[in-house]
């Protein structure tokens, strides 16, 4: 996941990082973290944003449409469709995906649990220009699914089946594909399943498979000390048997687990290309040339801010234009 970075140019890159020398932005924003609707069509026990999905707020395609029209003509290039709830889930998703398929402004990733791939929303994603999608599949079989997402059993498989449909659309459009990340959970359920979640993404061709621990959840939920001991092992084989390591990817916020993959994935790294000024860099340029926009029209400077906290909110879409905020 570039966050819009690839899609921009030389010449715009250089006045970004001026923008992070000088401390005062130059220009964009030329990517935009779109999370559209509050709404969602699941109630993941560790979601963060449960209170806001119940709410149900989302953006008026009015507005989508004003914001992209007016980011347009400031370079902007590329959106972020994830966070706050389902952003398949819109109310109006064929008119919002229209709208950025009428402005020639590619969807560089979209984070999704798949249960609302119809033919019908696939061929309108892979019409208005999909990079990436990062395939929320959290569990290894349909009813540990089912008691972590809070929805019925058979929506695993379906789920699991939109994301073919995506790529079979795709095809038949004789369109290049996304690349597929699918994104597993680690908790007390799932401890011992990392061997069945790697094979679900190799079924699925997926480009990564991705593994998170959960964190702010319930202590009775959450890994203990001998759970590590069984993840550490699962982790080392897998690690040992991925001829692929850019396969795996691995987001653990436990020091432990993410310290033990690094350690065991680095001897089996190219350093050649590796720049060694980049472990001085001690700033993100997100910021600079991004932002990020929640369903009730918030903006805060980044997608990693869109949580509640003491973060600047910068304005809201509603009222106020880009050029104001």
């Amino acid at each position: 996941m570039l966050l819009g970075w690839n899609r921009i140019t030389p010449n715009i890159r250089k006045s970004v990082l001026e923008g992070l020398r000088t401390g005062r932005p130059q220009g964009g924003p030329y990517h935009i973290e779109l999370n559209w609707t509050d709404r969602c069509n699941v109630e993941c026990f560790f979601c963060n944003n449960l209170e806001k999905n119940r709410a149900s707020l989302e953006l008026n395609p009015k507005v989508v449409e004003r914001v992209i029209r007016e980011g347009r003509s400031k370079g902007l290039q590329s959106v972020r469709l994830s966070g706050g709830g389902e952003p398949l889930f819109h109310s109006h998703l064929k008119e919002l995906l229209d709208i950025l398929k009428l402005h020639k402004v590619r969807i560089e990733n979209l984070t999704t649990n798949g249960l609302c791939l119809t033919r019908a929303n696939c061929q309108s994603l892979i019409e208005a220009g999909l990079d990436e999608i990062i395939f929320s599949l959290n569990y290894a079989d349909r009813y540990s699914y089912a008691e972590g997402m809070r929805t019925r059993p058979e929506n695993f498989d379906r789920s699991i089946q939109g994301v073919q449909t995506l790529f079979d659309t795709a095809a038949g459009m004789q369109e290049p594909l996304p690349v597929l990340i699918v994104a597993f959970s680690i908790c007390r359920q799932t401890r011992k399943d990392i061997p069945r979640m790697y094979e679900i993404g190799l079924r699925l061709n997926a480009d990564r498979i991705a593994f998170r621990n959960l964190h702010g959840i319930a202590q009775s939920q959450d890994l203990t000390n001998s759970d590590m001991e069984w993840l550490l092992l699962d982790l080392g084989r897998l690690i040992d048997q991925e001829n692929d390591l850019s396969r795996l990817e691995f987001r653990f916020s436990n020091p432990v687990l993410q310290d033990y993959c690094m350690e065991k994935i680095a001897p089996r790294i190219d350093k050649s290309h590796v720049n060694a000024e980049v472990g001085s860099v001690r700033h993100c340029s997100v910021p600079w040339y991004s932002l990020g926009i929640r369903g009730n029209g918030d903006v805060y400077p980044c997608c990693n801010l869109l949580l509640d906290g003491p973060f600047p909110l910068l304005g809201n879409v509603n009222c106020q234009s880009l050029e104001e905020i």
